[in-house]
């Protein structure tokens, strides 16, 4: 496939790169990439630099969410995010559920982080920890799964702890299209969203 970058070359509005990674991104690595790519390159732009206890005792002030509804697909997300954020000063942090990891997971908090990765029920049960007041970025990956009955109470509580939606760019990625879920989406993106 080949892609014309010329669109690259203009300065073009964060948005648009993103639907236009995304027009070219069909399976899921691909897919991670052409939110993160977009997503990275705005933070180093905004010279942001994860944050530790400068406000208040909460270890974190992210500046990106990505909620996923798996252990496995966050971690496989996360492992794209290191990837695509290595040598940049970006700190991610990774958050999941199980047992013998969250004092692992709590302890690297403590250093910041700019982007977190994290599944619905351990985020939520580590929000003492973490400040999403400055989080402009939200990404809803398999946001149909995200939405459903098992998720949707957690997905909401934490959406309603992010600032408002037009204040953040929210992107929602689902496999199906549920009618239940595109009911929901009202309430989470913009009222100009692009759907593709």
């Amino acid at each position: 496939m080949t892609i014309d970058l010329d669109i690259m070359q203009n300065k073009v509005t964060y948005q648009y790169i993103l639907i236009f990674c995304i027009q070219y991104c069909i399976f899921q690595n691909y897919r991670t990439a052409a939110f993160l790519i977009p997503l990275i390159n705005r933070l180093l732009q905004h010279g942001y630099k994860g944050k530790g206890k400068e406000k208040s005792d909460k270890f974190c002030y992210p500046k990106a969410l990505i909620l996923s509804p798996t252990r496995e697909l966050a971690q496989q997300t996360f492992r794209e995010v290191l990837k695509l954020a290595y040598r940049t000063p970006i700190l991610p942090a990774l958050v999941y559920g199980g047992q013998d990891n969250f004092e692992t997971q709590l302890a690297s908090l403590k250093s910041g982080c700019d982007i977190l990765v994290a599944t619905p029920l351990r985020l939520i049960n580590m929000m003492k920890n973490i400040n999403l007041s400055e989080c402009t970025f939200l990404v809803l990956d398999e946001s149909d799964r995200l939405l459903d009955n098992n998720f949707a109470q957690q997905t909401k509580k934490i959406i309603s702890i992010l600032p408002p939606k037009d204040k953040r760019t929210t992107v929602m990625f689902s496999a199906t299209h549920d009618k239940n879920v595109v009911g929901l989406v009202e309430d989470f993106l913009k009222y100009d969203h692009v759907s593709i």
